[in-house]
């Protein structure tokens, strides 16, 4: 839960680094509606740039499910996320975001 509450804060406060900071060398991301490897440093930067013309974002996390087999874990949470853009306009989205990672190499 740690990890998908740091994605949410890096993202909202536009903080690469710490965005990074979140992912493996190499994700699974889907992307123009396949699954696909993609480097961590790629996958972050295309994450912030995908708000970067957005004024201000604020993702709420809930309804958090965690599921422990020995050394890995799978986590799958709802996110409401409000955003504004730079003309003002605000947009309500709500999306499901779902990690794995293993205990074993992930501390938080």
């Amino acid at each position: 839960m740690r990890l998908l509450a740091r994605l949410a804060h890096a993202v909202d406060d536009r903080d690469l680094q710490a965005y990074r900071d979140c992912l493996a060398d190499e994700v699974t991301c889907r992307s123009e509606g396949e699954w696909q490897l993609e480097s961590g440093d790629a996958y972050a930067q295309r994450s912030l740039d995908s708000v970067s013309a957005l004024e201000w974002t604020h993702h709420r996390l809930c309804n958090f499910v965690v599921e422990i087999e020995g050394d890995k874990a799978r986590a799958r949470v709802d996110v409401v996320a409000e955003m504004q853009g730079l003309d003002g306009d605000r947009a309500p989205a709500r999306v499901t975001l779902a990690a794995d990672t293993t205990s074993s190499s992930r501390g938080s």
